[in-house]
């Protein structure tokens, strides 16, 4: 079948700028329906649960899923497509990821850059990324901008960074560079770690992490000099912030690509093939300003006894478990006194970075919104791409 092109409807943003046009067969546009077509449906059914003007009210994407301009293609609904359609959205959601088009988060309230008196400012780059910023000094936390579809992660084929989205992003957040320059990493999977000796490399930065990680930068020639092992309880203090480890879990039922790191590990690498290691959470403080950067959804009983009050929990949504959310809520905004919580690592990764960031199917935010609402808790929400003062 020959193959034809899709364009996207929206105008580039630097966000997109160097990704190419889609392309697909009519082969794969029946694929693409067939996977993504009733994940649309149900969670445009669901996105209409949260009341009008909430924060976190979602919009409806195109009724494209890539975004494209291409039909779909007219299939008859027999009951056997019906079956295949949910087995193929109940394997989308156990895999945890998958091209399904939900969730755009409305930004904060205040919606206008940081003003020239306000000391420090926050990007999310998508999934777990954080770049914490006051002008002089950055604090970049698990950067993760590069993609991998679903199909090359599940494979044995490598995974590798893409080093121009790390050069456009990284010119983004810091034209003209920063003086000092902090990549924390919490964990060793890829969608944590890959791109973090990247932008380590690109802004003359020092990398930290756990020994894993060391151990994948020293795999992938990163200067030995700049890297450093970080363990629960160590402080670091970075230009005009201090950051402080804590030792955590990974959050969901099972953890993704387990075991040890392997020993012949070499870069590039399958994404298995990047083991999570110790996983850690990060606080971050300048002045009196605190940022809790907690990327997975689980915890350690106790890890935050004293550790409150904090301005703004960065909550994980990837991987919490709905009879678990509770506990969740009490074992870190609550148990530091939040003042307020904005989720993160709720956003499909397998696909390309997108301004309007689709949800994980697997992912329960609209619930973990309403647990946070419960427990009055002011929840806020990060654009993708887009510097916003700390509230």
């Amino acid at each position: 079948m020959a193959a034809r092109r899709c364009h996207r409807r929206d105008p580039p943003s630097p966000l997109t700028e160097g990704h190419t046009d889609c392309e697909s067969s009519s082969a794969a546009a029946f694929v693409r329906w067939l996977l993504v077509d009733a994940t649309v449906a149900t969670h445009r059914r669901r996105s209409r649960r949260l009341p009008e003007g909430h924060p976190l009210a979602s919009t409806v994407c195109p009724s494209s899923p890539g975004q494209c301009n291409e039909p779909r293609p007219q299939v008859a609904r027999s009951g056997i497509v019906s079956h295949v359609r949910r087995f193929a959205m109940a394997l989308l959601i156990a895999l945890g990821g998958g091209p399904a088009c939900t969730h755009v988060l409305r930004p904060y309230a205040n919606t206008s850059p940081p003003g020239p008196t306000e000391t420090v400012r926050l990007t999310w780059l998508g999934t777990a990324g954080i770049a914490i910023d006051d002008g002089k000094s950055m604090v970049l936390l698990d950067p993760f901008v590069s993609r991998a579809p679903l199909r090359r992660v599940l494979s044995r084929r490598p995974v590798e960074v893409d080093h121009q989205a790390v050069a456009r992003w990284w010119e983004r957040l810091a034209p003209g560079g920063r003086e000092h320059v902090a990549v924390v990493v919490t964990h060793a999977h890829y969608d944590h770690s890959m791109d973090a000796p990247a932008f380590a490399q690109i802004s003359g930065g020092q990398l930290y992490g756990s020994a894993v990680l060391v151990a994948q930068a020293h795999a992938g020639g990163f200067d030995p000099g700049r890297i450093h092992e970080v363990t629960g309880s160590d402080a670091i203090e970075v230009g005009g912030f201090r950051f402080t480890i804590f030792d955590s879990e990974h959050g969901g039922r099972r953890v993704f690509f387990p075991g040890e790191h392997p020993e012949n590990f070499s870069i590039p690498a399958a994404a298995r093939d990047y083991k999570p290691g110790p996983v850690l959470t990060v606080l971050v403080e300048h002045g009196s300003r605190r940022v809790l950067h907690h990327a997975s959804a689980g915890w350690a009983p106790g890890m935050y006894d004293g550790v409150g009050p904090v301005d703004l929990v960065l909550l994980g949504a990837a991987g919490h478990a709905d009879n678990q959310t509770d506990r969740y809520l009490a074992a870190v905004p609550l148990a530091v006194e939040a003042r307020h919580v904005a989720p993160i690592h709720y956003d499909n990764f397998f696909g390309r970075l997108d301004p309007r960031p689709a949800a994980l199917p697997g992912v329960k935010l609209r619930r973990l919104v309403h647990a946070l609402e419960d427990h009055a808790l002011s929840v806020v929400s990060l654009p993708l791409g887009e510097t916003r003062a700390l509230p």
